[in-house]
């Protein structure tokens, strides 16, 4: 192993992760619970069939939140990937300025982000999710430019622009903040700490690994078939949503 400037920052992180993961797998290793919140529990005399039925179904409700929002991170994570590579190549927008029109976005994200109380009033969370994810399909079909009715003689900058609003703008900030909210209120009174991280972990797995497989799928097929993908994932994710509303929604009851 060779320290320098470059591997330094590197071998950092990877011993934090190497003495958390130590940390966590240690027998004397437990996850907080506050005390009000243990004190609601159900009672230690459950039958052992209802017991199981209940650990199944937190074990689906675990696996859906992370599904979600490895699907929600993995597709903000492409648009970084190739969104501002695209508008260079396609549009011959300069570097300064993609980025200008990129930080508008995401301003209008964060306006978004800091009135969440008030669109938890008018919505409640699978509702939030799902207008998310249908505007996050609507950018990713912008994207593709054979979707586009006469594309040679379309306004391909205000298209790219108002597909970057979808995403940066709307779809990205309103849907994975509310799989957050949806996923902690699904987990009730068991101890989060532990699923907390495995929901952050899992998420910026999934901002590593899309990324990677956007420049193999960009590279072999063009960037039409990296956004086709993501358009085809995120309206599976819909419709399955769509399909099971009402369990979401008795989840977090």
């Amino acid at each position: 192993l060779r320290l320098s400037p470059l591997t330094f920052a590197s071998y950092a992180v990877l011993l934090g992760a190497l003495v958390a993961l130590l940390l966590l797998a240690s027998p004397s290793f437990h996850d907080f619970v506050p005390a009000e919140k243990s004190a609601q529990t159900a009672p230690a005399a459950l039958e052992e069939g209802a017991a199981r039925a209940a650990d199944r179904r937190h074990a689906n409700l675990v696996w859906t939140g992370l599904v979600l929002n490895v699907i929600t991170k993995g597709s903000i994570g492409c648009y970084e990937t190739l969104g501002v590579a695209y508008a260079q190549a396609n549009l011959d927008l300069p570097g300064p300025t993609t980025g200008y029109y990129v930080a508008a976005c995401g301003a209008v994200g964060v306006a978004f982000l800091l009135s969440f109380k008030q669109l938890g009033r008018l919505f409640d969370d699978v509702e939030l999710i799902l207008y998310g994810i249908a505007v996050m399909v609507v950018s990713c079909v912008f994207m593709i430019r054979r979707a586009i009715p006469a594309a040679a003689d379309a306004d391909l900058l205000g298209i790219w622009i108002s597909a970057m609003f979808a995403m940066y703008g709307v779809g990205y900030p309103v849907g994975h903040t509310a799989v957050i909210g949806w996923f902690s209120k699904a987990m009730k009174n068991r101890p989060q700490g532990m699923l907390m991280g495995l929901f952050a972990s899992a998420g910026s797995l999934a901002r590593i690994v899309f990324p990677i497989c956007t420049g193999l799928v960009a590279d072999s097929f063009g960037s039409d078939a990296v956004f086709a993908t993501l358009a085809t994932l995120l309206g599976a994710t819909l419709c399955v949503l769509v399909a099971y509303r009402a369990d979401f929604r008795e989840a977090i009851a």
